[in-house]
């Protein structure tokens, strides 16, 4: 590189333009060439660019497109290394809108890294947190983090559910329904809870909740019957049952492995015909 430099400071000011429209020549061709979806080439072309990039401008624009490249490639050791030399060259000659662009594009190569904290890192830098990419993301993460959370409060619940202690799971339950108020699997898990601690009529209102929400939901179509049949409610679950009897007959080895169905509708099955 310090050759070239030498040559270029010897050369005429013409002839140093035609090299400088050279790198851009090869920055479009390796743009059109990515867009084709042949990488390998796009780099190889990049790689050629890199060489006559005389300028701190020009260095960070060239390794920014390499290291996304290397991204797509699927090396992201590399697209680390080369967009977090970008960044740095873009923030040293004051280039927002080339830091913003590198700022996002690192933290893309994070996010999928699955390194959420590097990637919100990125994402919120001051070059990109008020650019719409680094906003979608961020929501994205948001997101990502909330239902990890959802998830951890009921696998928590069914370990409290599986040691009997159901009110407990019910508090764990609504945590996660704090959360997301539409989660089918916290609805489908506190209404047997309920169901279980003989609150039929609490537990009533949160099943139909989830099979609002999804009426084809194995567990709280099973456990609606349940709770009809306990209750007392003979001709609400022979209804249900009807209504559902196709699906429920397409999944008559659960119903057979299930012994509380087996036992609190026993009456119902055996009207209806299908045998425990």
């Amino acid at each position: 590189m310090k050759q070239l430099i030498l040559l270029l400071l010897l050369l005429p000011a013409t002839v140093q333009a035609q090299i400088q429209q050279s790198h851009k020549e090869y920055l479009h061709s390796a743009s059109q060439t990515f867009a084709q979806g042949d990488y390998e080439q796009a780099l190889i072309i990049l790689q050629q660019a890199e060489e006559l990039a005389d300028t701190v401008q020009a260095q960070a624009v060239t390794q920014n497109a390499i290291g996304w490249t290397y991204h797509n490639l699927g090396q992201d050791d590399d697209a680390r290394k080369y967009l977090i030399d970008s960044l740095s060259k873009a923030i040293e000659i004051g280039d927002a809108n080339l830091a913003q662009k590198v700022s996002n594009n690192i933290g893309v190569v994070e996010l999928i890294q699955g390194n959420l904290q590097q990637a919100v890192h990125y994402f919120s830098s001051k070059w990109a947190k008020n650019s719409p990419t680094a906003q979608k993301f961020l929501q994205e993460i948001e997101e990502q983090e909330r239902q990890r959370t959802v998830t951890a409060f009921i696998a928590e619940g069914v370990s409290y559910r599986l040691n009997g202690d159901f009110a407990e799971a019910i508090t764990l339950y609504d945590k996660a329904l704090a959360l997301d108020p539409q989660n089918i699997r916290a609805l489908e898990f506190k209404g047997y809870a309920l169901y279980r601690m003989n609150s039929y009529s609490e537990a009533e209102k949160i099943l139909n909740q989830a099979y609002e929400l999804d009426s084809k939901q194995l567990g709280v179509v099973i456990n609606l019957l349940k709770l009809h049949c306990a209750s007392g409610k003979t001709e609400e679950a022979q209804n249900f049952f009807r209504q559902h009897r196709e699906y429920l007959l397409s999944h008559q080895e659960t119903l057979k492995n299930d012994g509380e169905f087996l036992k609190v509708c026993a009456g119902l099955l055996q009207q209806e015909l299908l045998e425990p």
